[in-house]
């Protein structure tokens, strides 16, 4: 016996069993590797900003990428423009960056 109102979709039979899983090993092997994904590779992910467009003044120990940014001396420095590329952090009133 089988079930549908719309003669534009093939009808479901009554009695399809659930999908259960062949391998429930597998399953949550999969399941844990799109969290861990997630949370280590979007959540975590810096925000990258060009030196234009970082805040003047955010909380303190707030971490961006920017896209133009380099210290602008030392190795960590004062975060300038005109760079590669940069992390930096936001700490005590200034922006402190690295390459």
């Amino acid at each position: 016996m089988t079930t549908s109102k719309n003669p534009n979709v093939a009808p479901i039979p009554i009695n399809t069993p659930m999908l259960e899983p062949t391998n429930k090993i597998g399953l949550l092997n999969r399941i844990w590797t799109q969290y861990f994904e997630l949370i280590f590779t979007r959540i975590n992910a810096p925000i990258k900003l060009l030196y234009a467009n970082i805040p003047t003044s955010p909380d303190n120990g707030t971490t961006v990428y920017v896209t133009d940014g380099k210290p602008s001396s030392g190795n960590p420095g004062p975060l300038t423009n005109g760079g590669t590329g940069a992390m930096a952090s936001y700490i005590n009133g200034a922006w402190r960056c690295w390459q």
